[in-house]
C-alpha cells in the first residue's frame, strides 16, 4: 500500500511483510566468473556464488552471462534463471556460447538489471533433497578426471538434478568446467560421476576438483 504501517520495518517490507528491507540483506558474493573453451568457435561460461545471508533465500534468480574479448567488446550473451538457498554457494554454468572467430578473454554474471530490488524472503523452504558428494579422487596420469559419487539422503526422490564440476590448478583458480544432469535420483540412492578435462594441459597444473550438486526447488517426488 505504499504506507509503512502495522510492524514493518520500512515502506512494504520487513515485520509482517514477506519483503525483506533491503538493508536487512547482504549483496549476493561472486567468488568467481570464468570462460572456458568449450570447442571451435564455442565456450562455456561459469561462476561461483554465495549467499552470505542465513535467514533468507531467492526462490527465483534472473541472471545474464556476459562474454568480452581483449578490447572490452561485448561478443555474446546468455540469459538463465535459478533460486538461492540460505547460506548456500553454488555454481551457475552457461554451455556451448558461440562466439565464431572472435575470442572471449573474460566472462561477467550479473543478476538482473543494476537497479534491480531481488525478491528475498525469509528462510523457510519448502521440503528438498539433500545432496552430497562423496569420496572425490581427481585422476591425474593422463586427462584429468574427477570421479565420486552423489547421494541423495533424504526421505524425498529428487528430479532436475545438475551436478556441476569445477577443476583447479594448484592456487585454487578454476581451469575447467564440466556437467553432469539427471532426470531424477531416488531417496537414499547413489550414483557415479565422472567428469573429464581433455582441453586442459599439464602446464595448467591440475592440482584438485569440487562438485556443486543442486536439485530444483520444485523438484520433490
Amino acid at each position: 500500500d505504499n504506507v509503512k504501517n502495522q510492524n514493518e520495518k520500512g515502506v512494504d517490507c520487513g515485520g509482517a511483510c514477506q519483503r525483506i528491507c533491503a538493508n536487512e540483506v547482504e549483496d549476493l558474493r561472486i567468488e568467481w566468473s570464468k570462460v572456458f573453451p568449450a570447442g571451435p568457435g564455442t565456450y562455456d561460461a561459469a561462476a561461483l556464488v554465495a549467499n552470505p545471508n542465513l535467514a533468507f533465500w531467492l526462490g527465483a534468480l534472473h541472471y545474464r552471462f556476459s562474454l568480452f574479448d581483449a578490447q572490452n567488446k561485448l561478443l555474446a550473451e546468455r540469459e538463465g534463471d535459478t533460486f538461492v538457498n540460505p547460506g548456500e554457494q553454488f555454481a551457475l554454468y552457461e554451455p556451448s556460447i558461440v562466439t565464431g572467430d572472435r575470442v572471449p578473454l573474460r566472462g561477467y554474471v550479473q543478476f538482473e538489471d543494476p537497479d534491480y530490488v531481488l525478491p528475498w524472503r525469509p528462510g523457510v523452504l519448502p521440503l528438498r533433497p539433500q545432496l552430497s558428494v562423496d569420496n572425490p579422487q581427481l585422476r591425474k596420469e593422463a586427462d584429468p578426471e574427477l570421479v565420486a559419487q552423489l547421494a541423495n539422503r533424504s526421505i524425498a526422490d529428487a528430479v532436475g538434478v545438475q551436478a556441476i564440476a569445477v577443476l583447479l590448478d594448484k592456487d585454487e583458480k578454476p581451469i575447467g568446467i564440466r556437467s553432469s544432469y539427471f532426470d531424477s535420483l531416488k531417496r537414499n540412492n547413489a550414483v557415479p560421476l565422472s567428469f573429464i578435462w581433455t582441453e586442459v594441459t599439464r602446464e595448467q597444473t591440475p592440482s584438485s576438483g569440487t562438485v556443486f550438486p543442486r536439485s530444483t526447488a520444485e523438484g520433490i517426488k
